[in-house]
C-alpha cells in the first residue's frame, strides 16, 4: 500500500470517529428532563444559594410530579451542583445533578427541570437538600402537580 492510499483510509476513519463522537454529543444535550404531569402548583423561593443546605418549603401537599426552575452556577472544574427531594418517608429522588463533566457551560438555565421527580405517585415531601461544592444556585420556584394522574396508564 502507498502512502497516499494510507492517509485516505486514516481520514476516512478520523471523519467516522469525530461523527460519532458529535452525534454522541448532540444527542446528550437534546435530552430533556421535565416534569411528567403538567404543573397545576407553583412555590416561589427567589433565593440563591452558595453553602450546602435543606429548605422545607413544603405545607403537607402530596406530589405526583417536582420540578424547578433555576439557575446553576458552576464557578470551578471541581464544582458539583446536586439538589435533592425528601419525603416524608426518607426517600431521596434526584432532582437535577450538574457538574463539570456533565456539563458544557458555566451557567445553566433549569425550567421545571426534573430528573427522577417526573413521576411520584402521591409522594409527601419533606425538604429540598441542596449539595454544593464550588457553585451556586439561584432557586427561583418549585413547580409540583398534585392532581392524581393526568395519564392514568401509569397509575
Amino acid at each position: 500500500m502507498n502512502a497516499r492510499k494510507i492517509y485516505t483510509i486514516y481520514l476516512k476513519e478520523l471523519t467516522i470517529c469525530f461523527l460519532l463522537l458529535f452525534s454522541q454529543l448532540v444527542c446528550a444535550q437534546l435530552a430533556e428532563f421535565k416534569m411528567y404531569y403538567e404543573k397545576d402548583t407553583s412555590i416561589k423561593i427567589e433565593k440563591v444559594f452558595t453553602k450546602s443546605v435543606e429548605i422545607f418549603p413544603f405545607k403537607g401537599e402530596v406530589v405526583n410530579s417536582l420540578g424547578i426552575t433555576a439557575n446553576v452556577y458552576l464557578e470551578s472544574d471541581t464544582s458539583l451542583a446536586r439538589i435533592i427531594l425528601v419525603g416524608k418517608d426518607g426517600t431521596e429522588s434526584l432532582i437535577y445533578e450538574g457538574n463539570d463533566v456533565y456539563e458544557n457551560s458555566d451557567k445553566i438555565t433549569l425550567t421545571d427541570f426534573s430528573e427522577e421527580t417526573s413521576i411520584l405517585r402521591g409522594l409527601s415531601p419533606l425538604s429540598i437538600k441542596l449539595q454544593l461544592i464550588g457553585s451556586r444556585v439561584e432557586l427561583k420556584s418549585i413547580s409540583i402537580c398534585k392532581v392524581h394522574c393526568y395519564k392514568p396508564y401509569l397509575c
